[in-house]
């Protein structure tokens, strides 16, 4: 795929932040998605932005008090749901759409959200569920690891071209040695 300066330019900048990550890490199909993810999310979203989202999740635990839901958004350096952190964490909530309440609860999880909001471990949890393994006894299964990084990203059908998931499997094949 032919990609613009600016393209190539944008995907430089997030390749090198990917190969910092990946020096200082075993290097397994797990961890090379969890630093390409990191990677792109970080380009995506400066520590000022990160440090809006923990502003907004701080606000939404005192508006949860009046409202009983907090939003499901995303947050941290991989930038993971709400929802995914809870699960994760074996914490029963219930969803209705973008919303998040806790039944038995009469506060949020707050801290647990915040602990929890750069554990790469979730962001293993999450690959590692049945819909999404692309590792198969050390085989990796590249429509699987496609859909896990576009449902990831929540790509559009209608994306095309420069996209998540060109950047993360440019990356990916760097980082797993394999050729185009």
């Amino acid at each position: 795929m032919k990609i613009s300066n600016r393209e190539r330019s944008i995907f430089e900048h997030i390749a090198a932040r990917y190969n910092c990550l990946r020096e200082i890490r075993y290097n397994d199909p797990y961890n090379n998605v969890a630093d390409i993810i990191q990677a792109i999310e970080t380009y995506n979203r400066s520590i000022i932005w990160r440090t809006f989202e923990y502003i907004s999740l701080a606000i939404q635990s005192i508006i949860y008090i009046f409202f009983g839901s907090i939003d499901n958004m995303s947050i941290g350096r991989y930038q993971l749901k709400v929802s995914h952190i809870l699960s994760a964490n074996s914490v029963k909530f219930t969803l209705s759409e973008r919303k998040i309440s806790f039944p038995q609860n009469r506060l949020p999880p707050m801290l647990l959200i915040f602990k929890s909001r750069n554990d790469r471990s979730i962001l293993f949890w999450l690959m590692k569920l049945p819909k999404f393994n692309f590792l198969i006894k050390d085989i990796i299964d590249i429509d699987k690891l496609k859909y896990f990084i576009e449902e990831y990203s929540r790509t559009m059908p209608s994306d095309t071209g420069f996209t998540y998931w060109y950047v993360a499997s440019e990356l990916f094949r760097i980082g797993n040695g394999i050729p185009k």
